[in-house]
């Protein structure tokens, strides 16, 4: 059965997942008539199929994502409808083709983006009707962040942004260590005369970049899945110069700048409007979360479950969420414990790369929020995500808007297409995701977008 079907069935089921307290409420034989939780559905082989046998597993399988998607969706229409705002058809529609472009950019609009999306969906148990559930709640959250921004960008950011993503780059490599003793046996190596590279390719703590030598990609200075004490001391050195250890995600860094890149031929008045509108889509992103963000926190407040299935789904989840935040806890408080003993451990000779992963903690350190918050929520794509690799990271990794109720994946596209990563909010859903910004704008004066990343 599709996933549609599902979706469509559920949304039919609306009626006959509430409570009934009259008399009509009581279990009738298999075969009647009655309305309700017993009416007849369909027959087969002389047997009667009933209302309530298709509802029970179709809530206990799809339920809770479906009922979380509409938590938001009337909670957005509350607030929206507070400030005298509507939305249209072509709102929705626009939300939605934005979040096409942005999930599957290399994919033609027709009926190939539709059925790569059908795709998606169904590799990560989505109904469509989930999906125009999210589209719907995004657009509200568009129409509520869209007056907070309007006006808040101004000529400075412009030019600091435009000077970001067009301005000087650099091209280094770098060792990764764990510790200050391996900084000093890295220290030893180089000063004996041994190539850059080849210690890098020795001792960094960094599997991705010690196979080549330490290289990274040239960026700019606003680097965003850059430490910024990492950039600061790449853009500080000369041409072949070494730095002093750099504490940075957890771990010590020896950079060496290898060339300084002149910044690109791009005039400033040529590319103004589509930086503006980048910026704009930016800060209206992170509105939307942040819009998103406060909702979740009042609905926890006030949502109350009746129907005894969808509430015993939503108390597991939340138990489930509590349980993984403690082991998420207790891993890194050992992680950190490991890291401090060999922080005081001497090392007695070169340190060896590790057989797999880091030697550091995690570049991103695990959810601190509550769980009952994450419980509200669940994901699918939005528009204007991508996943920072960050230094340190042996991958990057994504988080699209959103937590709980779907399994999306920022960076989880359908196999079958080399989509980037978009992510749409479903049962709970978030709206797309982008560098976190205040609650609401300044009363007056500009207001920087959060910070993107530059093209490097």
């Amino acid at each position: 059965m599709k996933l549609r079907t599902f979706g469509a069935s559920l949304a039919l089921l609306a009626a006959a997942c509430a409570p009934k307290n009259g008399p009509d409420s009581a279990r009738l034989p298999v075969g009647s008539s009655q309305s309700g939780g017993d009416a007849v559905i369909a027959r087969v082989d002389g047997r009667a199929i009933t209302m309530e046998q298709l509802r029970k597993p179709l809530l206990e399988a799809h339920g809770l994502n479906f009922l979380l998607n509409l938590v938001q969706l009337e909670m957005v229409k509350g607030r929206a409808e507070k400030v005298n705002l509507a939305i249209s058809r072509s709102d929705i529609d626009g939300e939605t083709d934005r979040t096409l472009r942005m999930m599957f950019a290399d994919v033609p609009v027709g009926a190939e983006r539709e059925r790569v999306l059908e795709q998606f969906l169904q590799q990560q148990r989505l109904s469509r009707e989930e999906f125009d559930l999210v589209m719907t709640t995004n657009a509200y959250l568009r129409k509520l962040a869209e007056p907070i921004v309007a006006g808040r960008i101004g000529e400075q950011t412009l030019r600091d942004a435009f000077n970001q993503r067009y301005g000087e780059t650099v091209r280094v490599r770098h060792i990764q260590l764990t510790n200050l003793a391996e900084v000093a046996e890295a220290k030893r190596r180089l000063d004996a005369g041994e190539p850059f590279e080849k210690v890098a390719e020795a001792m960094s703590r960094n599997p991705r970049t010690a196979a080549v030598g330490g290289e990274l990609p040239p960026f700019t200075r606003d680097r965003a899945d850059l430490p910024e004490a990492f950039r600061q001391a790449a853009f500080n050195l000369k041409e072949g110069e070494v730095s002093d250890p750099v504490q940075a995600e957890g771990a010590f860094h020896l950079i060496k700048l290898e060339k300084k890149i002149a910044p690109k031929a791009v005039k400033f008045e040529d590319v103004r409007e589509s930086v503006r509108a980048d910026l704009t889509e930016a800060l209206i992103q992170a509105t939307m979360r942040q819009l998103r963000s406060d909702l979740v926190a009042e609905a926890m407040r006030t949502l109350q479950i009746d129907d005894p299935i969808l509430k015993k789904a939503y108390d597991d989840r939340l138990a489930k969420q509590e349980a993984d935040l403690k082991d998420r806890g207790s891993v890194r408080n050992e992680l950190e414990n490991r890291r401090q003993r060999m922080n005081e451990t001497p090392a007695s000779g070169p340190a060896t790369k590790p057989t797999s992963g880091l030697a550091t903690e995690p570049t991103s350190a695990p959810a601190t929020g509550p769980a009952t918050e994450a419980a509200m929520r669940s994901t699918v794509p939005s528009a204007t995500e991508s996943a920072p690799v960050t230094v340190g990271s042996p991958a990057g990794t994504g988080e699209t808007p959103g937590g709980a109720a779907s399994a999306v994946p920022a960076k989880n596209v359908p196999s079958a297409s080399a989509a980037p990563a978009a992510s749409v909010p479903a049962a709970g859903v978030d709206a797309p995701k982008v560098p976190a910004a205040p609650a609401s704008a300044p009363a007056g004066g500009e207001t920087r977008p959060p910070a993107t990343r530059s093209g490097g």
